[in-house]
């Protein structure tokens, strides 16, 4: 089976690759990539369970729609287990995080910012999330903020979550987010990205209340 990384590989030395390829269960595409072979967006294996989209170099005004019909036709053709997205700034990216959206089948899903993901935003494609993909076991929110109490409280609506990974960065953590995550009761496992001194004793107050759940900081 090719791997992810071998993917990356033979997909920057040869774009053509991608007519010899449906057995990938994995793969990786970046901007740099889809700027220099555009055709690498002609690649649909049948058996692709994995996408990882890393636009960190994606510029601000850059047309999306090569990308947004890749993703949608992913979604009419695969049954993606897993969704990956690596973005720079959370500027012009809500018709990326829309056509999430189309994949129900999703079990985990994966979204990074390198700066803050601001709560209405976030908040508004957790409400979607929730009603399109409630198959998700597996949600990761790398930003540099903390998820508002409100995301907290619809994600408990996704009934197979279990694994959560947010930020608790932040001026003022309020006691009703630490009080959700406490009683968010079929959630099983926590990863907290930024953990600042000031929320150690709030996190060492969850695990003794929550000795079911693995908490990794």
């Amino acid at each position: 089976m090719i791997t992810a990384l071998q993917g990356i590989s033979r997909y920057a030395l040869n774009p053509e690759m991608h007519y010899n390829t449906p057995m990938l269960e994995e793969l990786k595409l970046t901007s740099r990539m889809i700027s220099m072979h555009p055709r690498v967006l002609d690649t649909i294996p049948q058996s692709l369970k994995s996408l990882d989209l890393d636009l960190h170099t994606r510029q601000q005004g850059h047309d999306d729609s090569p990308i947004l019909c890749y993703l949608n036709t992913i979604a009419l053709q695969c049954q993606l287990k897993e969704l990956v997205l690596q973005f720079n700034s959370h500027a012009n990216v809500a018709r990326i995080l829309d056509a999430v959206y189309r994949h129900n089948h999703l079990e985990c899903l994966k979204i990074s910012f390198t700066d803050e993901w601001k709560s209405y935003p976030m908040d508004s494609f957790l409400d979607g999330l929730i009603k399109a993909c409630p198959r998700v076991s597996h949600l990761e929110l790398k930003c540099t903020n903390a998820p508002s109490t409100y995301a907290i409280s619809t994600l408990k609506r996704l009934p197979q979550l279990n694994k959560v990974s947010f930020s608790v960065n932040g001026p003022v953590i309020k006691d009703s987010f630490w009080d959700a995550i406490q009683t968010f009761s079929q959630l099983k496992c926590i990863t907290i990205f930024k953990s600042p001194v000031a929320q150690h004793e709030r996190i060492d107050h969850l695990k003794k209340q929550r000795p079911d759940m693995e908490i990794i900081h």
